[in-house]
């Protein structure tokens, strides 16, 4: 079966996060709209970790490391380039006692178009305090104020790298429907840019794989 493609122009990332007291690291996964941006996967990488620690570290738990980025850059076919940032990690600049791993904030992404493929979400780990967080999963209002000032200060600066470079979902499409076994990745669109980015009030979160 021949390889998926994937759309020009897009992006897709990972920001790694690594706590002092795990070997292991976890992930914040988006995707960008390069647009008219002729830069490589590498210098894109790099630009987006630079972005991701200046308007996410003092956020971020002391004990937790924003690692590196790394991405996936499409040309229409299913030839990509990689790449990966090479800056040294930087460091958390909140002093709180964090939430076990697979708590997280939870930032939904809108595009104002209707349909879950013109919408999304990104899990950020390790920006939420045990006292942030109430038995219900409720995250305090003067919480929620401080990471949406952060989101919005991020989303437009990415936007304001300009030429059409912006956030955007990418919709993954296969060969039969979700829940049948085997599935095989045909190819990876975008949608349109993003026009929102929002903290939920309520702490998400996933599933967490234990060592065996």
């Amino acid at each position: 079966m021949a390889d998926p493609t994937y759309a020009d122009g897009l992006l897709l990332c990972s920001t790694f996060f690594l706590h002092d007291g795990s070997s292991r690291e976890s992930a914040v996964t988006y995707a960008i709209d390069v647009g008219s941006n002729t830069s490589d996967a590498a210098a894109l990488a790099q630009f987006l970790q630079d972005i991701f620690t200046d308007q996410w570290k003092a956020t971020t738990d002391t004990e937790v490391a924003i690692t590196r980025t790394t991405t996936l850059l499409g040309d229409g076919t299913s030839t990509f380039t990689t790449g990966e940032s090479t800056s040294a990690p930087v460091f958390g600049t909140d002093n709180i006692s964090g939430t076990p791993p697979n708590t997280a904030c939870l930032m939904k992404l809108t595009t104002g178009l209707g349909g879950r493929r013109n919408r999304g979400r990104m899990f950020l780990p390790s920006m939420l305090s045990r006292t942030d967080v109430n038995e219900m999963g409720s995250i305090a209002s003067g919480k929620v104020l401080t990471l949406q000032a952060a989101a919005d200060v991020w989303f437009d600066t990415i936007l304001a790298t300009g030429g059409g470079f912006g956030l955007c979902i990418a919709n993954r499409h296969y060969d039969r429907a979700w829940n049948i076994p085997g599935r095989v990745l045909l190819s990876v669109t975008k949608s349109p840019l993003v026009a929102a980015c929002t903290i939920e009030t309520t702490a998400a979160t996933q599933r967490r794989r234990m060592p065996r």
